[in-house]
């Protein structure tokens, strides 16, 4: 009897994918990100985790990508039945559109004889093809980090501006949340210059001290300054003002609206070397 139904398993009922190919390996399934569970077709060895052959060596499985060929590393087998174990790997696995393989070369029965081929099963990933950057994976958890409270803006005192920690009470470092943490973010970006993180080329406005600024560009700076706020996770929407004093200091307000509904307010005067035409 086929052990293939309508569905991806032979009950129509895996969320993942399931394949059945008779030999050694009657299917496998992903079952989280990093765990694939074979079913047997016989009783396995099933004595030491470092016997060469046996089920619950991890030396005994490999598994692979095959879009990219890459093998992840097995790190454990777990027993859920007398014929099915789960295959642990230390990479995740990848997305549900890709195929997978897991295959053995030396797995024992419990006399110790050979398994038959073949000695393989293909099975699909388990996670969607979506951005999963650590920007997107913030956004969507809609919670603010958490970070050090060294503020960016001057605010610790009339005479002290920004990059200061903050000791609490308890003589340990003061931590940031919220509002507070977008506008020091924010602040980051309008100081930090455009390659200045290698693994960010495209992080930053680059406004610097005592600068010449075309009076042309202001426009430009504008765009991008907003262009940059709505980079940041927490933000939603943002809106930004250039203006120049008669004693050639840029002015800006970023104001942005955050995910929470609250609103965060960066003023940031910048002393300019002169505003040309």
């Amino acid at each position: 009897m086929s052990t293939l139904g309508w569905g991806f398993d032979p009950y129509g009922i895996s969320p993942f994918g399931h394949t059945s190919l008779g030999g050694a390996l009657a299917g496998a399934v992903a079952i989280s990100t990093h765990e694939v569970l074979v079913t047997l077709t016989f009783e396995p060895m099933n004595e030491s985790t470092t016997k060469v052959g046996d089920v619950s060596n991890p030396a005994t499985w490999m598994v692979q990508r095959l879009d990219t060929l890459e093998m992840l590393n097995v790190i454990q087998v777990n027993k859920y039945g007398d014929l099915e174990y789960g295959i642990v790997t230390y990479q995740a696995l990848g997305p549900a559109s890709v195929t997978h393989r897991v295959s053995t070369l030396t797995l024992l029965d419990s006399s110790g004889a050979l398994c038959s081929p073949p000695r393989q099963a293909d099975f699909a990933g388990v996670i969607a093809d979506v951005d999963q950057s650590p920007q997107t994976k913030l956004a969507q958890r809609r919670v603010y980090a958490t970070d050090i409270d060294n503020r960016q803006t001057p605010n610790v005192s009339p005479d002290v501006a920004g990059g200061v920690l903050q000791i609490g009470s308890s003589g340990d470092y003061e931590l940031v949340t919220g509002v507070e943490l977008v506008k020091k973010l924010l602040f980051r970006r309008i100081m930090t210059s455009p390659g200045e993180f290698f693994h960010l080329p495209d992080y930053g406005l680059g406004l610097q001290l005592k600068e010449p600024v075309p009076v042309s560009s202001l426009s430009q700076k504008k765009a991008e300054l907003e262009r940059q706020a709505l980079r940041e996770p927490e933000v939603i929407e943002a809106r930004a003002t250039i203006t120049v004093s008669s004693n050639n200091v840029i002015n800006i307000q970023l104001r942005v609206k955050l995910q929470t509904g609250e609103t965060a307010v960066v003023s940031l005067p910048v002393p300019s070397a002169g505003v040309m035409l």
